[in-house]
């Protein structure tokens, strides 16, 4: 989502600013208000709710580690239908670099719920990239599902 795009650019600087010391996590909040299609169910739904985001940067020994996760909760209605949903979403973003070596791992669960009997979507997404010294990426593996169920 655009909302999700936007907190990642407003901690970018903070990313880039340098090493840091453990400091504990920054907790944003973003108001959503958006339309999203429900694939399953063939019609774009209304969501409104929040996307909570919180993030740390710490630097040991040289090693400076990225910790962001996103919770988003959102009630929904459906656009032809009347359909009411909830959208809940959860990211974890986990990176750990030095210099040009580094992992970066990523999971990310969405579930659209109909509380009239429709179609259910679950999508799972998961990443793993691991940089050696040269900057090669010698380990790139993703997983996608997305289902119906109901």
């Amino acid at each position: 989502m655009k909302t999700r795009f936007l907190a990642v650019l407003t901690i970018l600087p903070l990313l880039l600013a340098g090493p840091i010391k453990a400091a504990p996590p920054t907790v944003l909040t973003f108001p959503i208000d958006d339309v999203v299609f429900a694939d399953c169910n063939g019609e774009d739904v209304h969501v409104t709710g929040e996307l909570i985001e919180s993030f740390s940067v710490t630097t040991k020994n040289g090693i400076t580690h990225v910790s962001m996760h996103f919770r988003e909760h959102l009630d929904g209605v459906g656009l032809s239908s009347g359909e009411t949903y909830t959208m809940n979403a959860l990211t974890n973003e986990d990176e750990n670099f030095k210099g040009p070596v580094g992992t970066f791992n990523l999971t990310e669960h969405i579930g659209l719920i109909s509380h009239g009997g429709s179609l259910n979507r679950n999508i799972k997404f998961t990443a793993h990239i691991t940089v050696n010294a040269n900057g090669d990426v010698v380990v790139d593996r993703s997983d996608f599902s997305d289902d119906c169920v109901g």
